[in-house]
Formats: C-alpha cells, sequence, structure tokens
C-alpha cells in the first residue's frame, strides 16, 4: 500500500513536471535556430568559469533528461504487454529518478533565480522555469526575491507572454509597502 501510494504521488509529480518539459520541446520548435558566433583566436588561457545561465541550464538538461526517462517508465508500466515482473524492476527506478528529482529542483530553482537576474530571458527554458520561481517566491511569501524576478520580466516582450506579470508585480510592491509603485501596475 505504501509502495503504491510512493509510485502514484511519483506519477503524479512526473505527468505535471512533463507537461512542462513539452511545453519548452514546442518552444523550441517553434524558437528560429541561433547563429552560432564566430570563434575568435585567442590563445589557450584557462576556461572561464560556467556563467549562470550554463549552469541553469546543465542544471535544466539533468532535469529534462530524469523526466523523459521517468516518461518511458511510465508508459511502459501503462503498456498491457508489460510484465508483472518488469513492472515491479520499474517501481525501483522510477523511485530513483523522483528522489533525483527532488533533490535537483531546490537546485535549479537557484540557478534559475541567478541566471534570471544576470541575464533575464536567455533561454525558452529559463523563461519558462522562471515563472514557476515566481509562483514559488509568491506563494511563500517571500517578496523581496520576487521583486528582483519581476524586474527582469517587466522588461523586454516577457508582459506580452504572461500578461499576469503587472497585477504580480503591483501585489508585491503593495507587500512590500511600495504603495506608488504598487498603484502604477494596477
Amino acid at each position: 500500500m505504501k509502495n503504491s501510494f510512493r509510485l502514484l504521488f511519483a506519477g503524479f509529480f512526473l505527468f505535471f513536471a512533463l507537461f512542462g518539459v513539452q511545453q519548452i520541446s514546442y518552444a523550441q520548435a517553434a524558437a528560429p535556430a541561433a547563429k552560432p558566433a564566430p570563434a575568435a583566436a585567442t590563445p589557450a588561457t584557462v576556461p572561464a568559469a560556467p556563467t549562470k545561465v550554463e549552469n541553469f541550464q546543465k542544471a535544466y538538461k539533468y532535469y529534462a533528461d530524469q523526466m523523459k526517462k521517468a516518461s518511458g517508465y511510465l508508459e511502459e508500466m501503462r503498456n498491457p504487454e508489460t510484465t508483472a515482473a518488469r513492472r515491479a524492476a520499474l517501481e525501483p527506478e522510477l523511485e530513483t529518478i523522483s528522489k533525483n528529482i527532488t533533490k535537483i529542483y531546490p537546485q535549479m530553482m537557484k540557478a534559475a533565480e541567478a541566471a534570471w537576474v544576470e541575464t533575464p530571458q536567455a533561454t525558452p527554458e529559463l523563461e519558462f522555469f522562471i515563472a514557476q520561481v515566481l509562483e514559488n517566491r509568491l506563494a511563500s511569501d517571500n517578496y523581496e526575491r520576487a521583486y528582483a524576478l519581476l524586474r527582469g520580466m517587466l522588461s523586454g516582450d516577457f508582459p506580452k507572454k504572461l500578461p499576469e506579470v503587472h497585477e504580480l508585480a503591483g501585489e508585491t510592491c503593495f507587500m512590500l509597502n511600495q504603495f506608488y509603485a504598487a498603484e502604477t501596475f494596477f
């Protein structure tokens, strides 16, 4: 019974997370391919430290890979031709993936937040994920950190993608006792 609940919970969590990964895949397919920058002829030097966006992308890739793996396992478990023994073998695999995702998610949130503050709207994955981070920050009453994210969201074309960002900014300013700024967003 306990394992069934864990499996059900893991499946539920994975379903919603996979929906987000699928949305990003659609956004990547629709986005034009970026032209690579010409390589500069420089002498051999120590490689630069990864940027905050690169750190986020690394964490996000791991997350997406784990989600795809879990999706394959769940699809196999739903297949009526899958044997009971194979289903039993897949349960620990799904549990391991669930633990990996649970472990990487907070790290990915921090990496996304740092990347967004450094380079807002750098990638479609970052844009998608930062909306989730913002939702988490507002739900946990962490308005100072939410405001830092909202400043980047209000620039560029992000308000066209998420029109509610003005209302969220107004609420955040109100909660930070910045009443005049809040008034401009309502």
